[in-house]
């Protein structure tokens, strides 16, 4: 089951800003195997490690937060 797009902005924003980065969009695709992708933007750049670890919070967020999201595949 994938969720609405509202309901994972309502999860992942609060995340996001946490990790000191701005919510610029939130994609997911419903294709064979659904997609997350997020982009971030912060004032001094983003890293590739800034993405790691961005990915890292929203993941355990997503599976602490409702258990029956399943969202396979990367997490950008």
């Amino acid at each position: 089951m994938v969720p609405d797009r509202e309901e994972i902005i309502n999860i992942v924003m609060p995340v996001v800003e946490s990790q000191g980065f701005e919510l610029v969009d939130l994609t997911v695709s419903t294709s064979r195997r659904p997609v997350l992708r997020i982009y971030i933007y912060n004032k001094n750049g983003v890293t590739v490690d800034d993405c790691a670890g961005v990915s890292r919070a929203v993941g355990l967020e997503l599976d602490a937060e409702n258990p029956c999201i399943k969202i396979n595949g990367a997490i950008d």
